[in-house]
């Protein structure tokens, strides 16, 4: 199987994401993280699309910075806008 840049970004996503809402804690998201075994979690205000976080921002952004997990909000360390593309672009659209 040849990677190619003319291919769908479909063929290379996960066709279920896992999603949480921003007003739980960082050890909400870490726990739902860890049951799911995902790396990042989609993040809704409501029903929108809020943002992003993964476990390298609640290593970062909160671990090494001392903060307690249990006390600091998801939608603190949300990284927004979420970038999003069609699953028919190509890998080259995506990549530009």
């Amino acid at each position: 199987m040849t990677n190619s840049l003319s291919d769908p970004v479909s063929k290379y996503v996960y066709p279920k994401l896992t999603t949480i809402a921003s007003n739980l804690t960082v050890s909400d998201a870490a726990k739902v993280m860890s049951e799911k075994l995902v790396e990042s979690v989609i993040v809704f205000e409501g029903d929108k699309v809020f943002g992003i976080i993964t476990d390298r921002d609640i290593l970062t952004d909160v671990v090494a910075q001392g903060l307690d997990p249990l006390k600091v909000k998801v939608s603190e360390i949300t990284r927004k806008p979420l970038a999003t593309i069609q699953k028919d672009s190509t890998v080259r659209e995506a990549i530009n």
